[in-house]
C-alpha cells in the first residue's frame, strides 16, 4: 500500500460501500477533505443522514478504509483486496499492529468474497489515533489465514489522523458525544 492512484480512494469507498449491509451503509459520494502521504480523509452522510468521518489508503489491489459513522459505538475498519475470494460472513481473526506497539486484535467478518470488517469502540479513538499518527507502519496479519502480513505505509499519517480526529470531534460534539 505504498502509493494512492488518482480516484483510488473513491474506489475504495465504493467498494465498502457495496460490501458493508448494515443500516448505515454510505450512499452520498464521499468528499475528500484532505490528503498526506498514502492516506485521504473523506466525510460525507449516510442514507440515514448520519455524519461520516473515514480515512483510507490503497495500492496493490488492496485498500483499508476506517470509518466512524455518528451514532455508532465503534469505528470500523474495512480491509479488502480484488482477488480474494472469501465466504460472506466467514470469521476471520485479525491484529492491526502499528510499529512494535501491542496489537489491536478482532474477528473481522466477511462482508463479500473481497472485503471483511470489524470494529473497535469508538471510546479508543483517541488511543487508535495517537498510534497511528505517531507510527511509520502498520501491519495488519491475517491470524490462522494463508493470506500473508500486509505492511501499509504510515507516511502521512501524522496530518491524516489529526484531520480525521478533527472531524470525528466535530461531528460527536454535534451531538454531545465525546470520543476522547
Amino acid at each position: 500500500m505504498s502509493s494512492v492512484n488518482k480516484g483510488a480512494i473513491r474506489s475504495l469507498y465504493v467498494a465498502s460501500v457495496i460490501a458493508l449491509s448494515c443500516p448505515a451503509v454510505v450512499h452520498a459520494k464521499p468528499v475528500v477533505t484532505h490528503r498526506s502521504g498514502v492516506w485521504e480523509t473523506l466525510e460525507g452522510t449516510d442514507d440515514q443522514g448520519n455524519q461520516i468521518c473515514s480515512m483510507g489508503a490503497e495500492g496493490n489491489d488492496r485498500w483499508i478504509l476506517i470509518k466512524y459513522t455518528l451514532g455508532e459505538p465503534y469505528l470500523t475498519f474495512t480491509i479488502g483486496k480484488s482477488n480474494w475470494h472469501v465466504v460472506k460472513n466467514a470469521k476471520i481473526k485479525v491484529e492491526l499492529q502499528v510499529d512494535n506497539i501491542d496489537p489491536w486484535e478482532a474477528v473481522a467478518t466477511a462482508a463479500d468474497s473481497k472485503n471483511i470488517i470489524f470494529t473497535i469502540h469508538y471510546k479508543q479513538i483517541a488511543q487508535f489515533l495517537r498510534e497511528v499518527s505517531d507510527g511509520n507502519n502498520m501491519r495488519i496479519s491475517f491470524v490462522e489465514e494463508r493470506e500473508n502480513d500486509w505492511q501499509a505505509s504510515l507516511d502521512g499519517s501524522d496530518d491524516i489522523a489529526t484531520s480525521f480526529g478533527s472531524c470525528v470531534h466535530r461531528v460527536t460534539q454535534s451531538n454531545g458525544d465525546n470520543y476522547e
